[in-house]
């Protein structure tokens, strides 16, 4: 997603692909190409993955249902020098969240802060929905003084969070 001065949106749907190259559209396209993340289905699961993703200067927001996957910031993504951070909220399902050597599930109304700079991943093993947001690490420095240790650790459910489930934050 890039940072024009306007915003963009794009919606992507692995049921809309042809089934025959669905995943691998799914895991090059979208996954490479898009998010900036190896995304691979997980053996006997079904994988899904809708989503809109909306570009603001400064900020990029996704929302989505998905299952059966896994997606993983590799030691090949990272060397491309992306430093945001990531905020996502689980609205519905359970998501796990590895990185820096810190591993936690996210339940419904529960959330997690990962770094693009450190290799990581999450993990939605059944059908969940999601809304992350993506910050630049230099617009959330300075207002959290310790930004390191909160990355991989679940966020405790909170107001905004029930908000954000109660909204469904239909971008």
């Amino acid at each position: 997603m890039n940072s024009n001065a306007t915003s963009d949106v794009m919606h992507f749907s692995t049921d809309a692909l042809p089934e025959r190259d669905r995943t691998a559209i799914w895991h090059d396209v979208f996954g490479r190409h898009i998010v900036k993340a190896q995304f691979e289905p997980i053996a006997n699961a079904r994988h899904f993955h809708e989503a809109t993703l909306r570009s603001l200067p400064g900020l990029s927001i996704i929302t989505s249902t998905c299952g059966g996957f896994r997606a993983e910031r590799t030691r090949k993504i990272i060397a491309e020098g992306d430093d945001d951070l990531i905020l996502t909220v689980n609205t519905e399902g359970t998501a796990y969240a590895s990185q820096l050597g810190r591993e936690t599930p996210i339940m419904a109304r529960e959330s997690v802060l990962l770094s693009s700079a450190d290799i990581g991943a999450i993990v939605y093993p059944d059908r969940a929905r999601f809304v992350a947001f993506r910050i630049p690490r230099k617009t959330l420095t300075p207002v959290v003084s310790d930004i390191e240790a909160v990355l991989a650790r679940r966020l405790p459910r909170s107001e905004a969070v029930s908000a954000a489930h109660d909204l469904r934050l239909g971008i």
